[in-house]
Protein backbone atom coordinates (compact mmCIF):
# COMPACT_ATOMS: atom_id res chain seq x y z
CA UNK A 1 0.00 0.00 0.00
CA UNK A 2 1.09 3.51 -0.25
CA UNK A 3 2.74 5.32 2.57
CA UNK A 4 0.17 7.73 3.82
CA UNK A 5 1.69 10.55 6.55
CA UNK A 6 -0.09 10.58 9.81
CA UNK A 7 -2.23 13.93 10.16
CA UNK A 8 -1.24 16.34 11.62
CA UNK A 9 -3.62 17.80 14.18
CA UNK A 10 -5.16 21.34 14.27
CA UNK A 11 -3.39 23.70 16.30
CA UNK A 12 -3.98 27.53 17.05
CA UNK A 13 -0.44 28.63 15.78
CA UNK A 14 -0.19 28.93 12.30
CA UNK A 15 2.79 27.35 12.26
CA UNK A 16 1.55 23.13 13.48
CA UNK A 17 5.50 22.04 14.64
CA UNK A 18 5.35 25.03 16.92
CA UNK A 19 5.36 24.18 20.82
CA UNK A 20 2.33 24.79 22.77
CA UNK A 21 2.20 28.87 23.32
CA UNK A 22 0.99 28.18 27.08
CA UNK A 23 4.36 26.62 27.60
CA UNK A 24 6.13 29.61 26.16
CA UNK A 25 7.44 32.46 28.58
CA UNK A 26 4.44 35.75 28.52
CA UNK A 27 5.14 38.05 25.83
CA UNK A 28 5.66 41.95 26.04
CA UNK A 29 2.27 43.37 25.36
CA UNK A 30 3.04 44.35 22.50
CA UNK A 31 3.69 41.38 21.11
CA UNK A 32 0.88 39.73 23.01
CA UNK A 33 -1.46 41.81 20.65
CA UNK A 34 0.61 40.81 17.83
CA UNK A 35 0.26 37.04 18.38
CA UNK A 36 -3.07 37.45 18.97
CA UNK A 37 -4.23 38.56 15.62
CA UNK A 38 -2.25 35.69 13.63
CA UNK A 39 -4.75 33.34 12.19
CA UNK A 40 -6.09 30.98 15.00
CA UNK A 41 -6.44 28.06 13.07
CA UNK A 42 -4.77 25.78 10.02
CA UNK A 43 -5.90 22.63 8.54
CA UNK A 44 -4.42 20.28 6.24
CA UNK A 45 -6.24 19.03 3.33
CA UNK A 46 -5.62 16.09 1.27
CA UNK A 47 -6.78 16.46 -2.46
CA UNK A 48 -7.66 13.06 -4.88
CA UNK A 49 -4.01 12.43 -5.56
CA UNK A 50 -3.17 12.15 -2.04
CA UNK A 51 -1.30 15.69 -1.76
CA UNK A 52 -1.24 17.59 1.19
CA UNK A 53 -2.74 21.07 1.36
CA UNK A 54 -2.14 23.98 4.70
CA UNK A 55 -4.96 26.40 4.47
CA UNK A 56 -4.98 29.19 7.08
CA UNK A 57 -8.34 29.49 8.32
CA UNK A 58 -10.18 32.28 10.83
CA UNK A 59 -8.36 35.50 11.30
CA UNK A 60 -7.26 38.66 10.51
CA UNK A 61 -4.60 37.55 8.51
CA UNK A 62 -6.75 35.02 6.45
CA UNK A 63 -8.74 37.71 5.13
CA UNK A 64 -5.24 39.78 4.56
CA UNK A 65 -4.86 37.47 2.23
CA UNK A 66 -7.66 36.81 0.46
CA UNK A 67 -7.44 40.67 -0.50
CA UNK A 68 -4.22 40.83 -1.58
CA UNK A 69 -3.57 37.65 -4.21
CA UNK A 70 0.01 36.81 -4.50
CA UNK A 71 1.20 37.18 -8.34
CA UNK A 72 1.12 33.02 -8.58
CA UNK A 73 -2.80 33.02 -7.70
CA UNK A 74 -2.81 35.74 -10.75
CA UNK A 75 -1.72 32.65 -13.07
CA UNK A 76 -4.75 30.33 -14.86
CA UNK A 77 -2.73 27.45 -12.74
CA UNK A 78 -4.32 24.51 -11.12
CA UNK A 79 -3.01 21.41 -9.08
CA UNK A 80 -5.12 18.23 -10.40
CA UNK A 81 -7.95 18.79 -12.12
CA UNK A 82 -9.03 22.16 -14.19
CA UNK A 83 -12.44 22.47 -12.50
CA UNK A 84 -13.39 26.50 -12.89
CA UNK A 85 -10.92 28.31 -14.81
CA UNK A 86 -12.70 31.49 -13.30
CA UNK A 87 -11.42 30.92 -9.64
CA UNK A 88 -8.14 31.16 -8.25
CA UNK A 89 -6.36 27.67 -7.38
CA UNK A 90 -5.65 26.90 -3.80
CA UNK A 91 -1.74 27.01 -3.42
CA UNK A 92 0.06 23.96 -2.99
CA UNK A 93 2.30 23.41 -0.46
CA UNK A 94 5.79 21.46 0.60
CA UNK A 95 4.90 18.17 1.18
CA UNK A 96 6.61 16.11 4.71
CA UNK A 97 10.03 15.19 3.57
CA UNK A 98 9.01 11.11 3.79
CA UNK A 99 6.08 11.93 1.49
CA UNK A 100 8.35 13.33 -0.69
CA UNK A 101 10.81 10.41 -0.90
CA UNK A 102 7.99 8.35 -1.15
CA UNK A 103 6.55 10.44 -4.60
CA UNK A 104 10.04 10.22 -5.83
CA UNK A 105 10.14 6.20 -5.62
CA UNK A 106 7.24 6.21 -7.41
CA UNK A 107 8.11 8.36 -9.79
CA UNK A 108 11.17 6.45 -10.40
CA UNK A 109 9.63 3.07 -10.63
CA UNK A 110 6.39 3.99 -12.45
CA UNK A 111 7.13 5.79 -15.64
CA UNK A 112 8.57 4.93 -18.79
CA UNK A 113 11.85 6.39 -20.20
CA UNK A 114 9.72 6.23 -23.69
CA UNK A 115 6.38 7.23 -24.66
CA UNK A 116 4.12 7.47 -26.78
CA UNK A 117 1.83 10.62 -27.36
CA UNK A 118 -1.02 10.62 -29.44
CA UNK A 119 -3.53 13.31 -30.48
CA UNK A 120 -6.60 12.59 -32.18
CA UNK A 121 -10.36 15.01 -32.76
CA UNK A 122 -13.05 12.78 -31.71
CA UNK A 123 -15.78 14.79 -33.12
CA UNK A 124 -18.10 14.89 -29.37
CA UNK A 125 -18.80 13.03 -26.44
CA UNK A 126 -21.13 10.53 -27.98
CA UNK A 127 -23.67 8.91 -25.96
CA UNK A 128 -24.08 11.26 -23.06
CA UNK A 129 -24.51 7.74 -20.77
CA UNK A 130 -20.62 6.52 -19.99
CA UNK A 131 -22.09 2.94 -19.64
CA UNK A 132 -23.41 3.26 -23.13
CA UNK A 133 -21.87 1.22 -25.79
CA UNK A 134 -22.07 4.35 -28.23
CA UNK A 135 -19.91 6.78 -25.62
CA UNK A 136 -16.65 7.25 -27.24
CA UNK A 137 -14.65 7.16 -24.58
CA UNK A 138 -15.35 3.60 -24.18
CA UNK A 139 -13.67 3.36 -27.15
CA UNK A 140 -10.93 5.78 -26.48
CA UNK A 141 -9.84 3.60 -23.45
CA UNK A 142 -10.09 1.16 -25.68
CA UNK A 143 -7.57 2.97 -28.02
CA UNK A 144 -5.27 3.78 -25.16
CA UNK A 145 -4.65 0.31 -23.91
CA UNK A 146 -4.16 -1.08 -27.20
CA UNK A 147 -1.58 1.46 -28.76
CA UNK A 148 -0.15 1.74 -25.44
CA UNK A 149 -0.28 5.40 -25.67
CA UNK A 150 0.69 7.44 -22.69
CA UNK A 151 -0.54 10.65 -23.35
CA UNK A 152 -3.44 11.27 -25.47
CA UNK A 153 -4.45 15.12 -26.59
CA UNK A 154 -8.26 15.24 -27.62
CA UNK A 155 -9.96 17.52 -29.34
CA UNK A 156 -13.87 18.51 -29.49
CA UNK A 157 -14.33 16.78 -26.03
CA UNK A 158 -17.84 18.73 -25.23
CA UNK A 159 -16.64 17.74 -21.69
CA UNK A 160 -18.40 18.88 -18.21
CA UNK A 161 -17.06 18.23 -14.70
CA UNK A 162 -19.67 15.65 -14.39
CA UNK A 163 -18.90 13.79 -17.48
CA UNK A 164 -14.86 13.54 -16.41
CA UNK A 165 -15.77 12.15 -12.88
CA UNK A 166 -18.12 9.62 -14.29
CA UNK A 167 -15.40 8.87 -16.86
CA UNK A 168 -12.49 8.32 -14.34
CA UNK A 169 -14.94 5.96 -12.19
CA UNK A 170 -15.68 3.91 -15.22
CA UNK A 171 -11.78 3.88 -16.44
CA UNK A 172 -9.56 3.85 -13.55
CA UNK A 173 -6.72 3.45 -15.50
CA UNK A 174 -7.08 7.08 -16.85
CA UNK A 175 -6.86 10.51 -15.80
CA UNK A 176 -8.48 13.16 -17.13
CA UNK A 177 -7.44 17.12 -17.16
CA UNK A 178 -9.67 19.12 -19.56
CA UNK A 179 -10.52 22.50 -20.68
CA UNK A 180 -14.18 23.26 -21.89
CA UNK A 181 -15.89 26.28 -23.82
CA UNK A 182 -17.21 28.87 -21.38
CA UNK A 183 -20.02 29.52 -23.30
CA UNK A 184 -21.29 25.83 -23.99
CA UNK A 185 -19.34 23.46 -22.61
CA UNK A 186 -21.53 20.67 -24.50
CA UNK A 187 -21.90 21.66 -27.93
CA UNK A 188 -18.55 22.91 -29.01
CA UNK A 189 -14.70 22.69 -28.85
CA UNK A 190 -13.20 21.32 -25.74
CA UNK A 191 -9.86 19.76 -25.57
CA UNK A 192 -8.48 17.51 -23.03
CA UNK A 193 -5.19 15.47 -22.03
CA UNK A 194 -5.35 11.64 -21.15
CA UNK A 195 -2.77 10.08 -18.79
CA UNK A 196 -2.89 6.17 -19.04
CA UNK A 197 -1.42 5.29 -15.15
CA UNK A 198 -0.18 1.96 -16.99
CA UNK A 199 2.44 3.94 -18.14
CA UNK A 200 2.64 7.81 -16.87
CA UNK A 201 2.84 9.64 -13.23
CA UNK A 202 -0.24 11.44 -12.95
CA UNK A 203 0.68 12.70 -9.78
CA UNK A 204 2.04 16.44 -9.39
CA UNK A 205 0.32 17.61 -12.72
CA UNK A 206 0.31 21.51 -13.22
CA UNK A 207 -2.26 22.64 -15.98
CA UNK A 208 -2.51 25.90 -17.31
CA UNK A 209 -5.31 27.17 -19.08
CA UNK A 210 -4.63 29.54 -21.98
CA UNK A 211 -7.61 29.63 -23.63
CA UNK A 212 -10.86 27.89 -22.67
CA UNK A 213 -11.95 24.83 -24.88
CA UNK A 214 -9.12 25.21 -27.34
CA UNK A 215 -5.73 25.29 -25.69
CA UNK A 216 -4.56 23.96 -22.35
CA UNK A 217 -1.31 22.90 -21.37
CA UNK A 218 -0.09 20.61 -18.47
CA UNK A 219 3.02 19.95 -17.00
CA UNK A 220 3.97 16.42 -15.15
CA UNK A 221 6.30 14.49 -14.36
CA UNK A 222 8.27 12.23 -17.00
CA UNK A 223 11.10 9.68 -15.92
CA UNK A 224 13.22 10.24 -13.04
CA UNK A 225 14.17 14.14 -12.47
CA UNK A 226 12.75 15.31 -15.54
CA UNK A 227 9.41 16.85 -16.49
CA UNK A 228 7.93 17.14 -19.63
CA UNK A 229 5.45 20.39 -20.64
CA UNK A 230 2.61 19.62 -23.42
CA UNK A 231 0.28 21.91 -25.31
CA UNK A 232 -3.15 20.76 -26.92
CA UNK A 233 -4.83 22.86 -29.53
CA UNK A 234 -8.19 22.98 -31.18
CA UNK A 235 -8.06 26.23 -33.34
CA UNK A 236 -10.50 27.61 -35.12
CA UNK A 237 -11.56 27.31 -38.40
CA UNK A 238 -9.64 29.39 -41.21
CA UNK A 239 -11.55 29.66 -45.59
CA UNK A 240 -9.37 30.17 -47.99
CA UNK A 241 -9.68 34.26 -47.86
CA UNK A 242 -11.09 34.99 -44.11
CA UNK A 243 -8.35 33.44 -41.13
CA UNK A 244 -8.90 36.08 -38.67
CA UNK A 245 -10.13 34.38 -36.00
CA UNK A 246 -7.58 31.68 -35.94
CA UNK A 247 -4.91 34.43 -36.45
CA UNK A 248 -5.82 36.29 -33.50
CA UNK A 249 -5.88 32.56 -31.52
CA UNK A 250 -2.07 32.57 -32.16
CA UNK A 251 -1.04 35.93 -31.45
CA UNK A 252 -3.19 35.46 -28.01
CA UNK A 253 -1.28 32.30 -26.88
CA UNK A 254 2.35 34.16 -27.67
CA UNK A 255 0.86 37.15 -26.05
CA UNK A 256 0.13 34.69 -22.90
CA UNK A 257 3.98 33.46 -22.88
CA UNK A 258 5.22 36.74 -23.27
CA UNK A 259 3.36 38.04 -20.29
CA UNK A 260 3.93 35.48 -18.04
CA UNK A 261 7.59 34.38 -18.29
CA UNK A 262 7.48 32.25 -15.55
CA UNK A 263 5.13 29.56 -16.91
CA UNK A 264 7.16 26.78 -18.76
CA UNK A 265 6.57 26.41 -22.12
CA UNK A 266 5.76 23.27 -24.05
CA UNK A 267 8.14 20.93 -25.03
CA UNK A 268 5.48 19.56 -27.55
CA UNK A 269 2.54 21.02 -29.07
CA UNK A 270 -0.21 19.28 -30.49
CA UNK A 271 -3.97 18.82 -31.82
CA UNK A 272 -6.10 20.26 -34.28
CA UNK A 273 -4.50 23.26 -36.30
CA UNK A 274 -7.08 23.84 -38.80
CA UNK A 275 -4.68 25.50 -41.09
CA UNK A 276 -2.07 23.58 -43.47
CA UNK A 277 1.94 25.30 -43.57
CA UNK A 278 2.37 23.99 -47.39
CA UNK A 279 -0.28 23.99 -49.23
CA UNK A 280 1.17 22.01 -51.79
CA UNK A 281 2.05 19.05 -49.85
CA UNK A 282 -0.44 18.89 -47.06
CA UNK A 283 -3.88 19.54 -48.79
CA UNK A 284 -5.45 17.81 -51.83
CA UNK A 285 -6.56 19.65 -54.07
CA UNK A 286 -3.53 22.11 -53.47
CA UNK A 287 -4.35 25.81 -51.65
CA UNK A 288 -2.64 27.99 -49.36
CA UNK A 289 -4.68 29.34 -46.16
CA UNK A 290 -4.26 32.81 -45.45
CA UNK A 291 -1.04 34.34 -44.80
CA UNK A 292 -1.72 36.53 -41.88
CA UNK A 293 -2.69 33.26 -39.99
CA UNK A 294 0.33 31.21 -41.14
CA UNK A 295 2.78 34.80 -40.01
CA UNK A 296 1.18 34.36 -36.14
CA UNK A 297 1.73 30.81 -36.14
CA UNK A 298 5.12 30.90 -37.81
CA UNK A 299 5.71 33.29 -34.77
CA UNK A 300 4.40 30.98 -32.12
CA UNK A 301 6.12 28.72 -33.24
CA UNK A 302 9.55 30.40 -32.93
CA UNK A 303 9.36 31.74 -30.13
CA UNK A 304 8.76 28.56 -28.64
CA UNK A 305 11.38 26.97 -30.63
CA UNK A 306 9.18 24.10 -32.18
CA UNK A 307 9.46 21.92 -34.73
CA UNK A 308 6.34 19.61 -37.24
CA UNK A 309 8.24 16.71 -36.73
CA UNK A 310 5.94 14.06 -38.71
CA UNK A 311 7.24 16.61 -42.16
CA UNK A 312 10.62 17.09 -40.75
CA UNK A 313 10.92 13.14 -40.95
CA UNK A 314 9.03 12.64 -44.05
CA UNK A 315 9.16 15.63 -46.06
CA UNK A 316 8.10 15.11 -49.59
CA UNK A 317 5.73 12.68 -48.58
CA UNK A 318 1.47 13.36 -48.88
CA UNK A 319 -0.66 12.14 -46.37
CA UNK A 320 -3.78 13.47 -44.70
CA UNK A 321 -5.39 13.53 -41.63
CA UNK A 322 -8.98 14.99 -42.68
CA UNK A 323 -11.45 14.22 -45.26
CA UNK A 324 -13.62 17.48 -45.83
CA UNK A 325 -16.54 15.33 -46.65
CA UNK A 326 -16.26 11.61 -46.29
CA UNK A 327 -19.81 11.21 -48.63
CA UNK A 328 -17.99 13.12 -51.53
CA UNK A 329 -15.12 11.35 -53.79
CA UNK A 330 -13.92 14.39 -54.76
CA UNK A 331 -13.63 16.39 -51.48
CA UNK A 332 -10.70 17.98 -50.64
CA UNK A 333 -8.38 16.14 -47.77
CA UNK A 334 -6.04 18.36 -45.50
CA UNK A 335 -3.35 17.13 -42.84
CA UNK A 336 -4.48 19.51 -40.31
CA UNK A 337 -3.55 17.42 -37.19
CA UNK A 338 0.26 17.74 -36.16
CA UNK A 339 2.32 17.42 -33.41
CA UNK A 340 5.76 19.88 -32.55
CA UNK A 341 8.12 19.23 -30.90
CA UNK A 342 11.38 20.87 -29.50
CA UNK A 343 14.59 19.97 -31.26
CA UNK A 344 15.97 18.32 -28.44
CA UNK A 345 12.99 15.74 -28.99
CA UNK A 346 12.96 15.16 -32.40
CA UNK A 347 16.43 14.24 -32.27
CA UNK A 348 15.24 10.84 -30.79
CA UNK A 349 11.58 10.88 -31.00
CA UNK A 350 10.53 7.77 -33.36
CA UNK A 351 7.46 6.03 -35.28
CA UNK A 352 6.11 9.18 -36.77
CA UNK A 353 2.66 7.98 -37.62
CA UNK A 354 -0.83 8.86 -39.19
CA UNK A 355 -3.35 5.96 -38.92
CA UNK A 356 -7.60 5.92 -38.54
CA UNK A 357 -8.82 4.46 -36.07
CA UNK A 358 -11.85 2.60 -35.13
CA UNK A 359 -13.30 5.61 -33.03
CA UNK A 360 -16.77 5.80 -34.63
CA UNK A 361 -17.89 9.28 -35.95
CA UNK A 362 -14.70 10.34 -35.62
CA UNK A 363 -13.51 12.17 -38.76
CA UNK A 364 -9.96 12.66 -38.04
CA UNK A 365 -7.15 10.05 -38.14
CA UNK A 366 -4.95 9.75 -35.32
CA UNK A 367 -0.99 11.32 -35.28
CA UNK A 368 1.95 9.96 -33.22
CA UNK A 369 5.24 10.00 -32.20
CA UNK A 370 7.14 8.00 -29.48
CA UNK A 371 9.69 10.17 -27.56
CA UNK A 372 12.08 9.11 -24.93
CA UNK A 373 14.03 11.36 -22.42
CA UNK A 374 18.29 12.10 -23.35
CA UNK A 375 19.55 10.26 -20.67
CA UNK A 376 17.51 6.60 -22.04
CA UNK A 377 19.61 3.76 -23.43
CA UNK A 378 19.00 2.32 -26.67
CA UNK A 379 17.29 -0.23 -26.81
CA UNK A 380 16.02 -2.64 -28.96
CA UNK A 381 12.51 -4.07 -29.97
CA UNK A 382 12.59 -6.56 -27.03
CA UNK A 383 12.35 -10.83 -26.88
CA UNK A 384 10.49 -12.06 -29.69
CA UNK A 385 7.56 -14.26 -29.31
CA UNK A 386 5.30 -15.79 -31.16
CA UNK A 387 2.29 -13.88 -31.87
CA UNK A 388 -0.94 -14.43 -30.20
CA UNK A 389 -2.80 -15.27 -33.29
CA UNK A 390 -0.36 -17.79 -34.72
CA UNK A 391 -1.37 -20.12 -31.40
CA UNK A 392 -4.65 -20.84 -33.43
CA UNK A 393 -2.30 -21.92 -36.68
CA UNK A 394 -2.97 -25.67 -36.72
CA UNK A 395 -0.37 -25.80 -39.24
CA UNK A 396 2.91 -24.42 -37.44
CA UNK A 397 1.70 -26.61 -33.92
CA UNK A 398 1.84 -29.62 -36.46
CA UNK A 399 5.18 -28.60 -37.96
CA UNK A 400 6.47 -27.62 -34.31
CA UNK A 401 5.02 -30.96 -32.84
CA UNK A 402 6.93 -32.87 -35.84
CA UNK A 403 10.50 -31.24 -35.17
CA UNK A 404 9.40 -32.40 -31.34
CA UNK A 405 8.78 -35.52 -32.07
CA UNK A 406 12.15 -36.06 -33.87
CA UNK A 407 13.84 -34.69 -30.85
CA UNK A 408 12.32 -37.19 -28.63
CA UNK A 409 13.78 -40.02 -30.92
CA UNK A 410 17.20 -38.55 -30.55
CA UNK A 411 16.75 -38.04 -26.41
CA UNK A 412 15.77 -41.59 -25.83
CA UNK A 413 18.73 -43.00 -27.75
CA UNK A 414 21.09 -41.08 -25.27
CA UNK A 415 19.75 -43.76 -22.47
CA UNK A 416 22.40 -46.26 -23.84
CA UNK A 417 24.96 -44.22 -22.36
CA UNK A 418 26.16 -42.29 -25.62
CA UNK A 419 25.98 -38.80 -23.95
CA UNK A 420 28.80 -36.52 -25.06
CA UNK A 421 29.70 -32.73 -25.13
CA UNK A 422 28.66 -32.60 -28.56
CA UNK A 423 25.33 -34.71 -28.14
CA UNK A 424 23.38 -34.00 -24.95
CA UNK A 425 20.24 -33.04 -23.39
CA UNK A 426 20.49 -29.69 -23.37
CA UNK A 427 21.73 -29.02 -26.99
CA UNK A 428 18.80 -31.35 -28.11
CA UNK A 429 16.52 -28.95 -26.24
CA UNK A 430 17.82 -25.83 -27.39
CA UNK A 431 17.91 -27.05 -31.04
CA UNK A 432 14.18 -27.98 -31.27
CA UNK A 433 13.55 -24.31 -29.40
CA UNK A 434 15.79 -22.82 -32.31
CA UNK A 435 13.82 -24.92 -35.15
CA UNK A 436 10.66 -24.12 -33.29
CA UNK A 437 11.41 -20.04 -33.67
CA UNK A 438 12.40 -20.58 -37.39
CA UNK A 439 9.51 -22.58 -38.37
CA UNK A 440 7.63 -19.54 -36.26
CA UNK A 441 9.18 -16.90 -38.23
CA UNK A 442 8.90 -18.07 -41.36
CA UNK A 443 4.91 -19.24 -40.94
CA UNK A 444 4.31 -15.37 -39.86
CA UNK A 445 5.44 -14.44 -43.34
CA UNK A 446 2.77 -16.42 -45.17
CA UNK A 447 -0.05 -16.84 -42.38
CA UNK A 448 -0.78 -13.22 -42.12
CA UNK A 449 -4.20 -12.63 -40.25
CA UNK A 450 -6.42 -11.18 -42.94
CA UNK A 451 -7.70 -7.86 -41.37
CA UNK A 452 -3.44 -6.81 -40.98
CA UNK A 453 -3.24 -7.90 -44.74
CA UNK A 454 -5.76 -6.28 -45.68
CA UNK A 455 -4.60 -2.86 -44.27
CA UNK A 456 -1.26 -3.36 -45.16
CA UNK A 457 -2.21 -3.58 -48.53
CA UNK A 458 -4.31 -0.71 -48.37
CA UNK A 459 -1.71 1.30 -46.64
CA UNK A 460 0.63 0.30 -49.10
CA UNK A 461 -1.47 1.31 -52.18
CA UNK A 462 -2.64 4.94 -50.36
CA UNK A 463 1.82 5.97 -50.41
CA UNK A 464 2.43 4.75 -53.81
CA UNK A 465 -0.70 6.89 -55.18
CA UNK A 466 -0.19 10.13 -52.99
CA UNK A 467 3.91 10.50 -53.78
CA UNK A 468 3.28 9.59 -57.45
CA UNK A 469 4.21 12.26 -59.68
CA UNK A 470 2.26 10.02 -63.11
CA UNK A 471 -0.82 10.34 -61.06
CA UNK A 472 -3.49 13.72 -62.13
CA UNK A 473 -4.37 15.51 -59.06
CA UNK A 474 -8.40 14.38 -60.22
CA UNK A 475 -7.47 10.98 -59.92
CA UNK A 476 -5.33 11.32 -56.90
CA UNK A 477 -7.73 13.01 -54.91
CA UNK A 478 -10.74 9.85 -55.48
CA UNK A 479 -8.13 7.15 -55.21
CA UNK A 480 -7.03 8.47 -51.98
CA UNK A 481 -10.58 9.13 -51.02
CA UNK A 482 -11.54 5.51 -51.93
CA UNK A 483 -8.69 3.88 -49.77
CA UNK A 484 -8.98 6.09 -47.09
CA UNK A 485 -12.86 5.14 -46.93
CA UNK A 486 -11.87 1.07 -46.92
CA UNK A 487 -9.14 2.07 -44.10
CA UNK A 488 -11.82 3.49 -41.67
CA UNK A 489 -14.21 0.79 -42.58
CA UNK A 490 -11.77 -2.27 -41.74
CA UNK A 491 -9.41 -0.51 -38.98
CA UNK A 492 -13.56 0.24 -37.53
CA UNK A 493 -14.22 -3.72 -38.27
CA UNK A 494 -10.92 -4.53 -36.19
CA UNK A 495 -11.63 -2.27 -33.39
CA UNK A 496 -15.00 -3.77 -32.68
CA UNK A 497 -14.03 -7.23 -33.20
CA UNK A 498 -11.31 -6.68 -30.11
CA UNK A 499 -13.97 -5.12 -28.27
CA UNK A 500 -16.36 -7.85 -28.37
CA UNK A 501 -13.13 -10.21 -27.83
CA UNK A 502 -11.95 -8.28 -24.12
CA UNK A 503 -16.04 -8.40 -23.81
CA UNK A 504 -16.71 -12.13 -23.84
CA UNK A 505 -13.19 -12.97 -21.69
CA UNK A 506 -14.64 -10.28 -19.02
CA UNK A 507 -17.92 -11.85 -19.19
CA UNK A 508 -16.34 -15.53 -18.93
CA UNK A 509 -13.79 -14.72 -16.39
CA UNK A 510 -14.59 -11.92 -14.62
CA UNK A 511 -14.81 -11.38 -11.18
CA UNK A 512 -13.08 -14.82 -10.19
CA UNK A 513 -10.15 -15.80 -8.97
CA UNK A 514 -8.65 -17.02 -12.54
CA UNK A 515 -5.14 -15.17 -13.61
CA UNK A 516 -7.01 -12.86 -16.23
CA UNK A 517 -8.86 -11.30 -13.05
CA UNK A 518 -5.97 -10.84 -11.18
CA UNK A 519 -3.77 -9.26 -13.93
CA UNK A 520 -7.12 -6.90 -14.53
CA UNK A 521 -6.89 -5.14 -11.21
CA UNK A 522 -2.68 -5.78 -10.93
CA UNK A 523 -0.67 -2.44 -11.05
CA UNK A 524 1.44 -2.69 -14.18
CA UNK A 525 4.98 -1.33 -13.30
CA UNK A 526 7.45 -0.76 -16.23
CA UNK A 527 10.25 -2.51 -15.75
CA UNK A 528 13.71 -0.16 -13.77
CA UNK A 529 16.20 0.46 -16.39
CA UNK A 530 20.19 0.42 -16.06
CA UNK A 531 20.79 3.85 -17.98
CA UNK A 532 24.82 2.97 -18.39
CA UNK A 533 27.62 1.17 -17.76
CA UNK A 534 31.24 2.31 -17.03
CA UNK A 535 33.60 1.09 -19.83
CA UNK A 536 36.49 -1.13 -18.76
CA UNK A 537 39.31 0.97 -17.83
CA UNK A 538 37.83 3.93 -18.59
CA UNK A 539 37.21 7.07 -15.92
CA UNK A 540 34.55 9.67 -16.12
CA UNK A 541 36.47 12.92 -16.40
CA UNK A 542 33.94 15.18 -14.61
CA UNK A 543 32.22 13.24 -12.22
CA UNK A 544 29.34 15.96 -11.73
CA UNK A 545 27.75 14.93 -15.59
CA UNK A 546 25.60 11.66 -14.72
CA UNK A 547 27.02 10.57 -18.01
CA UNK A 548 30.30 12.40 -18.99
CA UNK A 549 32.13 11.81 -22.59
CA UNK A 550 32.69 8.34 -23.69
CA UNK A 551 33.46 6.52 -20.35
CA UNK A 552 29.99 5.18 -20.26
CA UNK A 553 28.23 2.79 -22.60
CA UNK A 554 24.20 3.43 -22.96
CA UNK A 555 23.48 1.24 -25.62
CA UNK A 556 21.46 -1.93 -24.11
CA UNK A 557 22.87 -5.02 -26.12
CA UNK A 558 26.92 -3.75 -25.66
CA UNK A 559 26.04 -3.35 -22.09
CA UNK A 560 24.66 -6.88 -21.79
CA UNK A 561 27.75 -8.27 -23.35
CA UNK A 562 29.78 -6.02 -20.68
CA UNK A 563 27.95 -7.76 -18.03
CA UNK A 564 28.59 -10.97 -19.42
CA UNK A 565 32.10 -10.85 -19.94
CA UNK A 566 32.43 -9.18 -15.86
CA UNK A 567 30.58 -12.13 -14.49
CA UNK A 568 32.19 -14.49 -16.75
CA UNK A 569 36.04 -13.20 -15.39
CA UNK A 570 34.64 -13.42 -12.06
CA UNK A 571 33.88 -17.40 -12.12
CA UNK A 572 37.11 -17.97 -13.94
CA UNK A 573 38.75 -15.79 -10.72
CA UNK A 574 36.84 -18.15 -8.63
CA UNK A 575 37.90 -21.26 -10.56
CA UNK A 576 41.46 -19.89 -10.45
CA UNK A 577 41.59 -19.72 -6.69
CA UNK A 578 40.20 -22.94 -6.13
CA UNK A 579 42.81 -24.80 -8.16
CA UNK A 580 45.62 -23.37 -5.93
Amino acid sequence: MPYTPPLLETHPLSNPRSPDPASRTSPPDSQTQNWNERPSQSQWRIDEDGWYHHTMIDGPGADAAESEPSLASQLPFVDGDLTDQRHDPQPRHSLPRREQRYQERILRKNTKAAVRIASLNIRGYGNPDVNHASNKWNHINQLVKQKKIGMLLVQETHLTKECKEDLEQRFRQLKIFFSSDPENATGKAGVAIVLSRRIANVNGTKIVDIVPGRAMQITTNWHKEDKITVLVIYAPNVSEHEGSENEAFWKNIQEFYETHPNVRKPDVMAGDFNIVEAGGLDRIPARSDPEKALDALDNLKLMLNLKDGWRDTHPATKLFTYIHNPNCETSPQSRLDRIYVKPSILRTAREWKIQPTGVPNADHQMVSVQITTASAPNIGKGRWCIAPHQLKDTKLIKMIMEEGVEIKKQLFALKDGSRSPEMNVQLLEHKWKTRAKEIAHNRAKIAIPKTLLKIQKLEKERDEIANDPNVSEEDRQKNLHAIATKLVHVKRERHEKLRLSVATRDRIEGETISRYWIQVNKEQKPRELIYALQKPDQHPTNTDDPLPGTAYEKDSRKMAEMAKEYHNNLQDQVAHSDEH
